[in-house]
């Protein structure tokens, strides 16, 4: 941020926040948001509190379809299935979280959630940087 000063307070902050887990400061920058990618990062905040609703709500809001195509373009770099037929979407990743969250199931699949934790890890992480590239084109 010293040296790119035109990121300071912007979505590219609150996403550095948010990948080191420091969630207060990265809220403060997004919570704003109406809509566009500080809203998608406003819902993914959400997510990783436990608070599902409200996150869906924000995601609802962003309704960014080539900020989801690129996240799941990235599934298939990687070589990776996307979980969801019809592609990636939000909404049904945090599902998946809420699901996996009330019936934990960290060493194997659950039939409760059909997601491992490990996954839903490789999942947020597929999308922390498909959001972090969306947003540092946006801004330089």
């Amino acid at each position: 941020l010293a040296r790119e000063p035109g990121a300071s307070g912007t979505v590219v902050e609150a996403l550095m926040w948010l990948r080191i887990g420091r969630l207060e400061p990265a809220h403060g920058i997004v919570q704003d948001a109406t809509g566009g990618i500080a809203a998608y990062v406003h819902g993914m905040l959400h997510r990783l509190e436990g608070d599902f609703w409200n996150a869906n709500y924000w995601f609802r809001r962003a309704r960014d379809l080539r900020l989801e195509n690129r996240i799941r373009d990235a599934f298939g770099e990687q070589g990776r299935a996307c979980p969801w037929d019809g592609g990636y979407d939000p909404v049904k990743f945090t599902d998946a979280c809420e699901r996996w969250h009330r019936h934990r199931s960290p060493e194997k699949q659950s039939p409760e959630t059909g997601s491992t934790e490990a996954e839903l890890q490789g999942i947020a992480g597929l999308e922390w940087e498909a959001v972090w590239e969306n947003a540092l084109n946006s801004l330089f």
